[in-house]
């Protein structure tokens, strides 16, 4: 253990006192640090033997086994209105009825009442105390950990404190505070004289009442001494023999570091007791300080003391390392060992790169040079120059005037076969009217149609849709591409009067592929016309009108005329018994409309003999 004895201090100085106070006056001699003040220090050994020791002087405590049940209580059971809690009998006072025994009730006993059997005291383990005790005289040799725990040793000469044995000889407790004084520990049981103070908390009334802090330990060697009377009654100061030595004073409250003063009697026993790193203690029967995992912490001087060096082996200087794999694509060297071609294909590279640079730039240059003012203003001239032909160019005045004509022709020719199938005007006075006749003689025709569809009278509902592709919203009637004939008819803006002239033109050629496939007469040409219109297309903005007409049944409706159902039978082309059935569209308008007549069964047949009042009007029209 010559390390470890070169880790501490080997002699420790025993200090002598006055002369007045004791026989010895030789002068001081030094003593060797025992082994135990080497040992390792272990607070968490400490504190954990520490917590558990505390635990043996408790005195068992727990509650009366009675208390809570000294009445006669019984629950008044179910249907009373009121728990079921066991409640006191009687009456006449206000104790009575009220709930006991439960943990919940005023005078009840407590929940899990306590036991005297509880487990109280903790046995440990007798290496780790003395373990622990080691720990603690080991921490008293350190001044750092002696400061740290709050003890006021600045004037003491030296820690660990050794005084003569003739302290042991000390009977009065003035002389005691003398050689407390002598030796510089006074300071320390002055604070702890100081510090003597009233507990806050509970504490002060659970006979615990006043605290202070912890002053100097005195440890003596001779049983018997008459120091333990002298130094006693001293606040803060404690005494304790060598021999049976308190992890409970060594390290109050579980802290390393407490201040000792020993005698030189006591100080020369530890050996004796504790024994060493090697020898077993003479006291404590097979018991061997522990040694520490590293005793000295200079681990560096350690592996270059020349101890260490004369033993190792050499230093291995040759280091094998693993080769590294190298990127080709990003380095050079690498890729250049691989394809030695790659170095000309990158400088000829660079060299292309370098012209199409130069000569963008040069190209840049030429087009970015600079406009003189002469240049910009022929520039501008033709700029405007381009401009007025393009107005020119794109004057529709002519073309307006040629579609005004071609519209008017269309439109006397349609309304003039219209009227001259209907008996209303010839074809000849049609081509004479003028644009307001012509506007009178279709706002009679409108008012027809009107008059027997009433859901028509407003121009808002646009009832019957034809499908022109490609018309554009010039009467503002336009749903999904398609044109509404009734609101072009009830306008009397000319370009609706031209719009109908085109839609008459149209359906007139329609009409007139019909009569030559022999499905219609020339005498129905304007009954058969707005009866297809109507029927063939039609909004899905008035299909609840149309439902309201085309009523289910198959009475035979019959006019002035005397025209009945069969007849309009015979111009749709049915023949028999073939009832009717205006299928309406499930889309708005366009041109894919697929709205027409076909026959169904006898159940959903329609009524359409409102039709049949059309032939009916041409006095109306004549007049």
């Amino acid at each position: 253990m010559a390390a470890a004895a070169a880790a501490a201090r080997p002699l420790v100085t025993v200090h002598t006192l006055d002369s007045d106070m004791a026989a010895d006056n030789s002068s001081d001699t030094t003593l060797p640090l025992p082994d135990v003040m080497k040992s390792s220090i272990r607070p968490d050994i400490v504190n954990f033997v520490h917590a558990n020791i505390s635990k043996n002087h408790r005195q068992p405590y727990a509650v009366s086994k009675k208390a809570g049940h000294q009445t006669a209580a019984e629950s008044w059971g179910t249907g009373r209105a009121v728990s079921r809690i066991p409640r006191v009998p009687g009456g006449g006072t206000h104790r009575a009825g009220q709930g006991a025994f439960g943990n919940m009730c005023r005078g009840g006993r407590m929940f899990a009442p306590t036991k005297i059997w509880r487990r109280w005291h903790r046995k440990i383990n007798v290496n780790q105390k003395r373990y622990a005790v080691a720990s603690a005289i080991a921490a008293s040799a350190v001044p750092s950990l002696v400061l740290a725990r709050g003890h006021r040793i600045e004037s003491v000469p030296e820690i660990p404190l050794v005084v003569s044995d003739t302290a042991e000889g000390i009977e009065k407790t003035s002389y005691a505070i003398k050689a407390l004084k002598q030796i510089g520990a006074y300071p320390d049981a002055e604070k702890a004289k100081d510090s003597h103070s009233i507990r806050p908390g509970k504490g002060k009334m659970r006979n615990r009442r006043y605290i202070s802090l912890k002053g100097p330990l005195i440890v003596y060697g001779t049983e018997g001494s008459k120091i333990v009377k002298a130094f006693r009654n001293i606040p803060g100061v404690e005494v304790a023999n060598v021999e049976r030595l308190n992890l409970l004073k060594l390290a109050p409250g579980g802290h390393l570091g407490r201040f000792i003063v020993w005698t030189k009697s006591a100080f020369q026993k530890l050996d004796s007791i504790y024994g060493s790193f090697e020898k077993a203690s003479e006291k404590k029967k097979g018991y061997v300080l522990p040694r520490a995992k590293m005793v000295n912490a200079d681990l560096a001087r350690i592996i270059n003391s020349d101890e260490v060096q004369s033993v190792v082996r050499p230093i291995k200087k040759e280091v094998k390392r693993a080769p590294m794999k190298k990127n080709p694509l990003k380095n050079l060297n690498t890729l250049l060992k691989l394809n030695p071609y790659a170095k000309t294909a990158r400088r000829m590279a660079l060299l292309a790169e370098a012209q199409r640079t130069k000569a963008k730039k040069e190209k840049l240059d030429k087009k970015r040079k600079q406009v003189t003012k002469e240049e910009a203003a022929s520039i501008k001239g033709a700029g405007k120059a381009w401009y007025q032909t393009m107005i020119s160019d794109s004057d529709y005045t002519e073309f307006e005037n040629f579609s005004k004509w071609l519209v008017k022709i269309g439109l006397l020719v349609s309304i003039a076969n219209i009227f001259a199938a209907r008996n209303v005007i010839t074809a000849k006075d049609a081509f004479l009217l003028t644009e307001f006749e012509l506007i009178k003689h279709l706002q009679k025709l409108m008012y027809a149609v009107a008059h027997i569809s009433k859901p028509y009278q407003t121009a808002k509902a646009a009832s019957l849709i034809l499908p022109i592709k490609g018309y554009s919203d010039q009467c503002g009637s336009c749903i999904s591409g398609s044109v509404g004939i009734v609101d072009l008819l009830l306008t009397t803006d000319i370009l609706c009067i031209q719009a109908i002239g085109y839609l008459a033109l149209i359906r007139l050629n329609m009409i007139r592929s019909q009569i030559h496939k022999g499905n219609l007469k020339k005498k129905n040409l304007l009954s058969s016309l707005l009866y297809w219109e109507f029927l063939k297309q039609h909004g899905p903005s008035d299909r609840i009108a149309i439902k309201k007409k085309l009523v289910e049944g198959k009475g035979k409706g019959t006019g002035k005329g005397g025209k009945s159902q069969e007849a309009v039978r015979g111009r749709c082309g049915l023949v028999g018994n073939e009832p009717l059935k205006i299928a309406l569209a499930d889309t708005a308008g366009g041109s894919s409309c697929k709205n027409r007549l076909f026959p169904v069964d006898e159940s959903q047949s329609r009524r359409c003999d409102w039709w049949l009042k059309l032939p009916n009007l041409e006095n109306k029209f004549s007049s």
